[in-house]
């Protein structure tokens, strides 16, 4: 491939579609950081070539001058989306349409139209008919996603993708009014189909997550972000547990489970030395697992009802015990304030 070429397709690359912009200097930086030689006069005359059909880049001479991708352009595939590919566009758009941020839907739903020509295109029927054969559903009550600011997403991934501070007026949950933060972003992570940005508040020394959904009158600082050192988002999530409620430590968990749960638990088991044993005059069995003592295995256990009964820890049996006993009142009182009526 020619220099020409090859310079053009990186600059296709490295443009952003719009609202966000990238300025010629910043374009340069790049590529010169890559290795490539190249100058302003360069870049410039290669923008200028793209801005015809069929790409047609757009120069915004405004303040912040920059170059961008129109909002409505189709995206360029090299090499060109096979029909696999195609079709996994096509399943996001079935099941994550709906879950997604619209901000975030928006940025691929090109690809997605694209996706849709690909298959629409395709000689064969093997794909139409997969589709009509693949269906996915979520465990428990499908949730509503949480309402974004829409104009935050943007200013979120600038300032995580430059390494800049980012200013945004956030709300947090135990607070009626939002307040100004400034904040050293780390990296974003998706639970349960919300995004929470996990970032250093300017002026503290431990990473919070903080919700997109909570934000609101986001930009990108100037200032560079300032990362805690050895910090790592892989290590924060799996060894720091940040995104997981207090643990007290590892407990070696004893429950006793009805059969079919048995089964499941044995497809897909809580811990590497999970052990399932037979109870005599049961069709239950007993589990033993070294787990994690969080909240989240409490919830998990309670989504169980009666199919779990926890032998050890004792504390978390008597925890528990105190739960039925509440319930049990609670549902008792019930029973009797309907019958009275």
């Amino acid at each position: 491939m020619s220099q020409p070429i090859s310079k053009q397709i990186r600059i296709l690359q490295i443009v952003p579609r719009h609202p966000r912009k990238v300025s010629v200097e910043q374009i340069v930086d790049r590529l010169m950081n890559e290795g490539l030689k190249i100058d302003v006069r360069t870049v410039q005359r290669h923008l200028n070539n793209l801005a015809q059909p069929p790409f047609n880049l757009q120069f915004d001479g405004g303040k912040k001058r920059g170059w961008s991708w129109p909002p409505d352009a189709e995206p360029i595939q090299m090499p060109l989306v096979d029909p696999g590919t195609a079709f996994t566009y096509m399943l996001v758009d079935e099941y994550l349409k709906d879950l997604l941020p619209s901000a975030l839907y928006r940025q691929i739903e090109a690809h997605i139209r694209g996706a849709r020509q690909v298959l629409a295109a395709s000689s064969g029927k093997a794909f139409k008919r997969w589709s009509e054969r693949v269906a996915m559903l979520p465990f428990g009550p499908i949730r509503l996603p949480v309402r974004f600011d829409e104009s935050v997403v943007p200013s979120v991934y600038s300032a995580l993708l430059e390494g800049k501070m980012l200013r945004v007026d956030y709300r947090s949950l135990n607070r009626p009014l939002p307040e100004a933060r400034l904040l050293h972003p780390l990296g974003l992570v998706g639970v349960d189909h919300v995004l929470y940005l996990v970032a250093v508040a300017d002026g503290y020394d431990e990473p919070r997550q903080w919700a997109l959904h909570r934000m609101s009158k986001a930009s990108t600082s100037t200032l560079d972000a300032i990362e805690p050192a050895g910090f790592n988002l892989r290590d924060y999530i799996k060894q720091d547990r940040g995104f997981e409620y207090p643990s007290v430590g590892t407990v070696r968990l004893q429950l006793q489970v009805h059969d079919w749960l048995a089964r499941q638990l044995e497809e897909r088991p809580l811990a590497e030395d999970q052990r399932l044993q037979p109870i005599a005059d049961s069709t239950d069995q007993r589990l033993i697992a070294s787990v994690e003592f969080t909240d989240q295995l409490r919830w998990w256990i309670r989504s169980w009802g009666p199919a779990v009964e926890v032998q050890k820890p004792v504390r978390l049996r008597r925890e528990f015990a105190s739960e039925a006993a509440v319930l049990a009142a609670r549902y008792n009182a019930a029973s009797v304030s309907n019958e009275t009526r």
